[in-house]
């Protein structure tokens, strides 16, 4: 008789067993042929008038494509230009271009932008998804990069398959296997049917709180984490320490500190690393600002969490959200993890391999964890693995 560690075992090798050329057949018959947008023969349009957008437009008029419109969703956009591109509303978009192809340049919004230019009969739609999957070195995003060919190694199928009877609940290996499907199909509609209704990071069931509560958010972005933790506390803790490296960022941050609890709660313009010193870092202002060392980066002082917390009260709660930097964080918490065992809530989506190579490597740190996965949104974003 199987046991369910066989049946979760028998289900990743079965999604793994179609292979390669199946899946990509699925992909291309899934979305409209991308010649196109690539060959030139048509006016391109871009959904999406930030950063990203910004990126798509210099890859198409590098390669002497044409961009004749942006749309954006913010009115505070419309009748701007960028690079002599103008701004338009959704409405203006559909008269003026309703022919054209349009590609979505957002990872936050994709799904909810496709389905009103759907709404709207846009004949041509190209989501990140599938614009990153076809031509990434035109359509970057880090959270897509690998996401599809990294599930083809023998060492990363090993990992995964290893990982199946890790997770404690059958929502988590759901979850699992789900965005693994996802990857593998980019079929949306996977990754809506796993959403968690709860607040992130706090999970009913999973994570429970103490009256005496030290908690590290690393990543604490404008605060918004540490609010809910208050929350979820009824104010009832002993110490929060939020960091957050972007400067500007940071101040938001303290000005919502002050504001909560400034006596208990200390904001750190700081990064969290795998050991202290200096890093450089990509300094925007936004929610993806991370470690690098391109154009623009500034040097930025960071810390363990092993040595920072060495003089100071047990974590007993630790979120990581650091775009990328949780291996090298959660290296830097070996000895704070193995002695003390914080509740762990990390996130799993900024690379392709963290989501088997994370929840691997802590139990790895400490055998005695148990592993849960929970997904958030309705894209490729905001899973999270709890170790309790």
């Amino acid at each position: 008789m199987k046991t369910s560690i066989d049946v979760r075992t028998s289900r990743l090798r079965e999604l793994f067993a179609s292979g390669r050329d199946n899946y990509e057949r699925k992909i291309k018959d899934r979305f409209p042929d991308i010649s196109p947008v690539m060959d030139g023969s048509a006016p391109i349009a871009i959904f999406g008038a930030a950063r990203l957008g910004r990126i798509f437009l210099d890859g198409l008029t590098n390669r002497g494509i044409r961009v004749v419109a942006f749309a954006d969703n913010n009115p505070a956009l419309w009748g701007t230009t960028i690079s002599r591109v103008p701004v338009l509303s959704p409405e203006e978009l559909r008269r003026d271009h309703a022919s054209h192809p349009v590609l979505i340049a957002s990872l936050l919004y994709e799904t909810e932008i496709y389905d009103s230019l759907m709404a709207m009969r846009f004949p041509l739609i190209y989501p990140l998804s599938f614009l990153h999957h076809a031509r990434p070195d035109v359509f970057p995003s880090a959270e897509y990069d690998d996401a599809f060919t990294s599930l083809f190694t023998r060492d990363n199928q090993a990992r995964i398959i290893a990982l199946a009877g890790e997770w404690v609940d059958e929502i988590s290996f759901d979850t699992f296997i789900g965005l693994l499907k996802f990857r593998l199909t980019l079929e949306k509609k996977i990754i809506r049917d796993l959403r968690s209704p709860h607040a992130q990071y706090f999970e009913p069931g999973l994570i429970s709180m103490g009256k005496d509560e030290v908690f590290l958010d690393c990543g604490a972005y404008t605060g918004d984490t540490v609010t809910q933790f208050v929350r979820e506390t009824s104010g009832a803790f002993t110490k929060v320490y939020a960091f957050e490296p972007d400067r500007g960022t940071f101040l938001t941050l303290q000005s919502r500190v002050s504001a909560l609890d400034p006596s208990r709660i200390v904001p750190l313009n700081l990064g969290i690393c795998e050991s202290s010193g200096t890093r450089g870092f990509d300094e925007s202002g936004t929610i993806d600002t991370r470690m690098g060392d391109g154009e623009g980066a500034v040097c930025l002082p960071v810390v363990s969490i092993d040595d920072f917390m060495r003089e100071r009260e047990a974590a007993t709660f630790i979120k990581m959200d650091i775009e990328g930097g949780e291996m090298g964080a959660l290296t830097g918490a070996r000895e704070t993890i193995l002695r003390q065992k914080p509740k762990l809530a990390v996130a799993v989506y900024h690379r392709a391999c963290d989501l088997w190579q994370i929840p691997l490597f802590i139990k790895q740190l400490n055998s005695g964890y148990k592993l849960y996965l929970r997904h958030y949104t309705n894209e490729p974003v905001d899973t999270v693995c709890y170790a309790v």
